[in-house]
């Protein structure tokens, strides 16, 4: 009985501060600290220096967020909204005729993790001209006449190129419907299967050239 006399909360009031900065505008000042290069501290400087910025961004007038509140938002938003504005930013691209699909280019790249005990990475296999990196590898679909990336994969940075060329190129044609003609690579992406579905499924001419140390797979 004592029970049933308490107050319940009302289902529509939320516990905790009201939410000051929504997460649209935690995400554009986090685009704008990676594009200007500049740390959680110094964009939040920035934008208490210049109010007409922070009011485009979304924050509220006379109230610049702390750069460590800044920073445990983002980790909070986690890795899904920015795939969800890349991809819309290529739709939007692909829309405009900035990206045409045409002649395309498979590459990836070593990517350093932030810290030396992130479980994901791993050590990238040793380069002559690079060295070895412990980190991920992005493997990227590029449009050859803009210049940008039109899809990436993540990986640990030790995993071989290979196997990451079918996904990349079907993603792009039949999701992107990407006009594929031509598919360009270096000789880490030789394999006779590849070049089969290249020429068989997209319908596409390979540009690979012939790897002797690879399998024909």
């Amino acid at each position: 009985a004592r029970v049933s006399r308490r107050r319940l909360p009302s289902p529509n009031r939320t516990r905790g501060h009201p939410m000051v900065y929504s997460d649209a505008s935690i995400l554009l000042i986090a685009l704008l600290a990676r594009l200007w290069h500049l740390s959680s501290r110094e964009v939040c400087l920035w934008l208490g220096k210049w109010p007409a910025l922070a009011l485009a961004c979304g924050l509220p007038a006379n109230r610049v967020i702390d750069p460590a509140h800044f920073t445990r938002r983002v980790r909070r938003l986690g890795p899904y909204p920015f795939w969800l504005l890349y991809l819309a930013l290529v739709w939007r691209g692909l829309g405009s005729g900035l990206l045409a699909g045409r002649d395309v280019v498979i590459d990836s790249s070593v990517l350093q993790a932030w810290s030396p005990g992130d479980p994901d990475a791993a050590w990238s296999f040793p380069s002559p001209f690079k060295g070895h990196s412990f980190g991920y590898k992005v493997h990227v679909l590029l449009d050859r006449a803009a210049r940008l990336p039109l899809f990436f994969l993540l990986s640990p940075a030790n995993r071989n190129d290979l196997p990451f060329a079918y996904p990349l190129l079907w993603f792009g044609r039949f999701v992107l419907a990407l006009p594929i003609h031509v598919v360009r690579a270096d000789g880490a992406y030789w394999g006779k299967a590849l070049v089969h579905f290249i020429v068989t499924v997209l319908g596409a001419h390979p540009i690979i050239p012939f790897n002797r140390k690879k399998q024909p797979l």
